[in-house]
């Protein structure tokens, strides 16, 4: 017995529409086991205190700013967040703290920023880390900070034009 066209089109339909389902079912469930079994940070790592943070926080390059850039809001203090990971992304763990300072400078484009801190970030200890592509400015740089562990600087464009952000990043937490 042969099936209509349409018959055809409509069986195909449920055949993806049920795979899909199917597949993030699958998805749905392996994240909700692998969060009954580690749901919650263990006790008495991440950032106690956020120590880490404070020393993040008070990292003299965050208060240089180029001639005529003004701050843009207050310094904004992220602390240590537990990840509880996920399917395909990575296993549970502790995400490091950061800081981010805003500033506007209508006077300089993005290269400009880039290059001027240059010469800061060498003058504070910070050593150039990544390059993206041929871009002969580093993508960010890096530094041990007081409390032995790494932390990255990164003077990235922000949300609008003329504003930048300063980021340091602290290395994730074991």
């Amino acid at each position: 017995m042969a099936i209509s066209r349409k018959t055809a089109k409509i069986i195909i339909a449920l055949t993806i529409i049920s795979t899909l389902i199917t597949g993030y079912g699958v998805y749905y469930v392996f994240n909700t086991v692998l969060n009954m079994v580690n749901p919650t940070p263990p006790p008495g790592s991440g950032d106690p205190g956020n120590i880490r943070l404070h020393v993040i926080a008070n990292q003299p390059i965050l208060k240089v700013l180029p001639p005529g850039a003004t701050l843009d809001g207050k310094l904004q203090l992220l602390p240590a967040s537990w990840n509880s990971g996920e399917i395909g992304g990575g296993g549970a763990g502790w995400n490091g703290e950061s800081v981010i300072q805003n500033f506007a400078d209508p006077t300089m484009n993005y290269t400009q920023v880039q290059e001027f801190y240059i010469s800061v970030a060498k003058r504070y200890g910070w050593t150039p880390s990544k390059q993206y592509w041929s871009y002969p400015i580093p993508a960010y740089w890096t530094k041990k900070l007081p409390g032995g562990f790494n932390a990255n600087f990164d003077p990235s464009p922000g949300d609008t034009n003329s504003t930048y952000e300063l980021l340091i990043a602290g290395d994730t937490i074991d």
